[in-house]
């Protein structure tokens, strides 16, 4: 017996370090996704308007789940370590309240865990974001329950240590933009090693188209989500560009580059809007309300466009298996020292006969109708219909079964 090998699982990074001993390349890695974490961290100071804010959509919880699930249970709690370490190092670097923020990034810490557990029990053993169901529960756990609990444990902690009047717009600003971090992020980062492999096995024709998507996304984010406050009002009615890179990546490459396109479309828009500049900004609203309309906006966009890449992809896989179990039962069927012929269901196909068929009674001829192959090798005009009924009554009883039928045919050799 062959032993079988266990699958990796949720690969985030490939091995640096081929020749490297085990412990030395886990340490590696490990220092990589702190250092990667430690970006978005510094990264995500760029959403925030001002210290003590919000951020117009936080892309930490959402490293953190998938930091989380990129890694086996027993590594969670060094994880959360470091993932705190860097935060709280992010929090003394800007000059913010420690012993508010450390209560607050303790909260956020518990509902990653309970994200990543989710998000695990829902994965099982098969990778994350393989068909469009994983893409609905996602959501629905990112705008139920991560974003809420985030929000309602900002909102206790600020009540509670700084003795603030929170309004009920803040909330929902808090949950938004902590759900539109875990659906831009977690994707992202969980994709990676698709991207990569997908790289690697095509050739620099696909990747050119790759990067022009990428760059396509960029381009209309900033005409539509950064122009200048005399022309956004104009520029409006161009928001339906921003799926255009999406929609071309969700068909040509696969849910990670629509991720990719997503990232790069949110943040050019969260710029924007705090630069005072973009089609948003444009609104008759206040700053407040703008930034409520950009989350929803990027939320729903997000989760719609990733929705349909991954039915895209759901249905490559599925017809990438069908093509390889056609070709697999062509070979058997070609490799059997019996004659036979397999029909198609649909109208015009050429029905599929194997070498030893061909020898026996000559070969199909494409062009012509079958009425023409049964006539020459000598078939009375009612055997295709008895084999059609046998067939019929084969089915009727659902289960596959074999009539034996008697006919009189004329070789190949006449």
């Amino acid at each position: 017996m062959i032993p079988r090998r266990a699958p990796r699982r949720y690969p985030l990074l490939t091995p640096l370090a081929v020749n490297a001993s085990p412990a030395p390349r886990a340490s590696l890695r490990l220092l990589l996704e702190t250092v990667g974490f430690a970006a978005v961290v510094a990264f995500s100071q760029s959403l925030v308007p001002r210290p003590g804010e919000a951020s117009i959509w936080w892309p930490p919880i959402g490293a953190v789940v998938a930091w989380l699930l990129a890694r086996p249970n027993r590594d969670w709690p060094m994880v959360v370590l470091l993932a705190a370490a860097v935060r709280i190092g992010a929090v003394i670097a800007v000059g913010n309240p420690l012993l508010a923020s450390a209560m607050v990034l303790t909260g956020s810490m518990l509902v990653c865990l309970l994200t990543a557990t989710l998000l695990r029990r829902l994965h099982r053993n098969r990778a994350p974001f393989s068909d469009p169901w994983d893409i609905v529960a996602v959501s629905l756990i990112a705008v139920c329950l991560t974003g809420p609990l985030a929000a309602a444990n900002i909102a206790l902690m600020r009540a509670t240590l700084s003795g603030v009047t929170i309004t009920w717009l803040s909330p929902v600003h808090w949950s938004l933009s902590e759900s539109t971090g875990v659906m831009l992020v977690t994707p992202l980062v969980l994709t990676l090693g698709q991207a990569h492999a997908w790289w690697q096995v095509n050739g620099a024709s696909r990747r050119a188209e790759l990067v022009l998507q990428l760059l396509a996304s960029l381009t209309f984010g900033v005409v539509v989500m950064f122009a200048p406050a005399d022309q956004a009002e104009s520029r409006r009615p161009l928001l339906a560009l921003l799926a255009l890179p999406s929609a071309w990546g969700a068909i040509r490459f696969g849910l990670f580059s629509v991720c990719w396109s997503q990232f790069i479309t949110a943040t050019i828009g969260a710029w924007g809007l705090l630069s005072d500049r973009g089609v948003i900004a444009a609104l008759p609203n206040t700053i407040q309300q703008q930034a409520l309309q950009l989350q929803v906006f990027t939320l729903v966009a997000a989760v719609s466009i990733m929705l349909a890449a991954a039915a895209f992809e759901s249905q490559r896989r599925a017809l990438a298996r069908a093509r390889a179990s056609e070709a697999d039962f062509r070979r058997l069927v070609d490799a059997s020292p019996v004659g036979m012929l397999v029909e198609s269901r649909a109208d015009g196909d050429v029905p599929f006969h194997n070498a030893r068929l061909a020898a026996l009674f000559g070969d199909i001829d494409g062009t012509q109708p079958m009425a023409v192959w049964w006539t020459r090798i000598g078939a009375t005009s009612d055997l295709p219909q008895l084999l059609e009924d046998a067939e019929a009554r084969s089915r009727a009883q659902g289960e596959i079964t074999s009539t034996p039928i008697t006919a009189d045919l004329r070789g190949a050799d006449g």
